[in-house]
Formats: structure tokens, C-alpha cells, sequence
């Protein structure tokens, strides 16, 4: 099964109530690791399609490298930050959400390579402008 994943790759600033800062990526990479642990790497792929900032393109790609299943040929390098989201916690139930360093949207042209052959198509909006048609 060939499986397209199209949005956005955050890098997630997560700021608990009364704990400690978690780094970590998300946006579609949640999606990519899930499918990447439940599918066969024998028989399916998977290609997440977004763009990847430089400060984050040789960390994240060494991860994905280690799911022998995930197509690297969607990520689109760009020569800015990677796209940031800051999730603030002021009480266990309420949050205030924050996005730095958006990415210009994904065009028709830079995802259609990609769906041509997929079994499956998951989008993964994040910010309300990932696409711009």
C-alpha cells in the first residue's frame, strides 16, 4: 500500500503546567511515525509531503532514515526555520496556542508527483494555510 501524508512537519515547543519544556516534532510527523510502526515495511511506503526548514532538515531526516518505510522524496527543503508551534499550558485543561516561522502553502504542483500512485491520500491541515488551492 503506498501512502501520501500531505501538511505540515512542526517543530513543537510544548510548555507544561508546573513541568518541564518538551521539544519534540509534530504536525504530520505524528502521522508518519504511527503508520511507520503499524504497516509493513516489506510491502507498504509512505511519503509525507512538506517542506523542511534547514535547522531541522539533517535531524529530522536521520529519523525518518530509521523507518525503513518513509519516502524522503516529499520533503521539500527550504532555507528558512522550520515551521514552530509553542503550546502553553496555564492550567492541566487550558492552553494557548502560538505558530512562529510559517511556511509559504504547498502547491498543487509540489504534492501532485506524490498522489499519483498512492492507495491512500491523509492531509493534516495544521495552520489553515498549508495548501493554496
Amino acid at each position: 500500500m503506498n501512502i501520501t501524508v500531505i501538511g505540515t512537519i512542526n517543530k513543537d515547543l510544548i510548555l507544561p503546567f508546573r513541568d518541564l519544556p518538551i521539544e519534540s516534532f509534530g504536525g504530520i510527523f505524528y502521522d508518519v511515525s504511527v503508520l511507520s510502526r503499524l504497516l509493513d515495511p516489506g510491502k507498504d511506503r509512505i511519503v509525507p509531503v512538506s517542506y523542511i526548514g534547514e535547522d531541522i532538515a539533517t535531524n529530522f531526516q536521520a529519523i525518518v532514515s530509521k523507518m525503513p518505510h518513509v519516502a524522503q522524496e516529499g520533503l521539500i527543503p527550504i532555507p528558512e526555520k522550520n515551521h514552530k508551534v509553542i503550546l502553553e499550558y496555564s492550567t492541566p485543561e487550558k492552553r494557548l496556542e502560538r505558530s512562529l516561522f510559517p511556511f509559504p502553502p504547498l502547491s498543487w504542483a509540489q504534492i501532485e508527483p506524490h498522489v499519483a500512485g498512492a492507495d491512500m491520500i491523509i492531509v493534516n491541515l495544521i495552520c489553515g494555510w498549508d495548501l493554496d488551492f
